[in-house]
């Protein structure tokens, strides 16, 4: 009998899982609808060299290298404040590495 109830709650957490919809993908589609944009940082082992690689919609648009940017530019984009700003500068239409070079120095 307690195999019952085991299965009643098993079938009404299946139903309740099975009509949640993402907001973020279209099912009818099959497609994200939502632009997502995230970074990653790469650094070496001795952590003199890094670089970030923008990503929008798990395809990479943009890489940034540590070697093209000052002093105060990597120290900043070591925070997590760079972070949020750089995405969002990419989100407002920096797309390219030198109008990010540019917008990132306004942002210091």
């Amino acid at each position: 009998m307690a195999g019952g109830i085991k299965d009643s709650i098993e079938a009404d957490l299946n139903s309740h899982f099975a009509k949640h919809e993402d907001p973020l993908w279209d099912e009818e589609k099959g497609e994200q609808v939502a632009r997502i944009v995230e970074v990653k940082r790469i650094s070496t082992k001795g952590f003199d060299k890094h670089s970030w690689k923008i990503v929008e919609n798990k395809e990479t648009v943009l890489t940034i290298e540590s070697g093209n940017l000052s002093k105060k530019q990597i120290e900043f984009l070591l925070t997590p404040f760079g972070i949020k700003t750089l995405i969002q500068k990419y989100k407002d239409g920096n797309n390219t590495l030198t109008k990010m070079k540019k917008n990132l120095m306004k942002g210091e």
